[in-house]
């Protein structure tokens, strides 16, 4: 037995494709917090909401002391964020790749500032400022320019 496909068949696969693509892309960007793939509100509400938490992460690390994540857990949750201990790693894992920020291989794991951090490393900002800054970023990156 033999079969034949047709250039419809193929054209009828990529969509399906493409279309599966963009459902994993949608998904990773929810998952992530990436807000750039979609211009939607609802991103950018997430995103803000994700900025305001990895501010309020950091802000719990000091630089003589370690810090568990379970007591930043704690901390964010009296804030009102409603996480998982899980996002909160996942969130200082970012976080390390961005800030000067380091983590000891105890159980449970602890974070801290660097002995090297510079002081500035972390501006001294309230949560509204950081969201502001976030929304503004998100929605205004077209219409300023580039060195701002």
């Amino acid at each position: 037995m033999t079969v034949h496909s047709t250039d419809a068949d193929h054209s009828h696969a990529q969509t399906n494709s493409v279309e599966q693509d963009n459902t994993v892309a949608a998904a990773d960007s929810h998952v992530s917090g990436d807000s750039h793939v979609s211009g939607d509100n609802n991103d950018n509400r997430h995103g803000a909401a994700t900025t305001a938490r990895q501010w309020q992460v950091l802000s719990q690390l000091q630089r003589n002391r370690w810090v568990g994540t379970t007591h930043i857990y704690e901390q964010l949750m009296m804030a009102g964020f409603d996480i998982s201990l899980r996002t909160v790693q996942r969130d200082l894992n970012a976080l390390a790749k961005r800030f000067p920020i380091e983590k000891n291989n105890a159980n449970p794991q602890g974070w801290r500032w660097r002995d090297d951090a510079p002081l500035q490393s972390l501006p001294h900002m309230n949560l509204s400022q950081a969201v502001a800054f976030n929304m503004v970023e998100a929605n205004l990156t077209q219409l300023l320019p580039p060195v701002i």
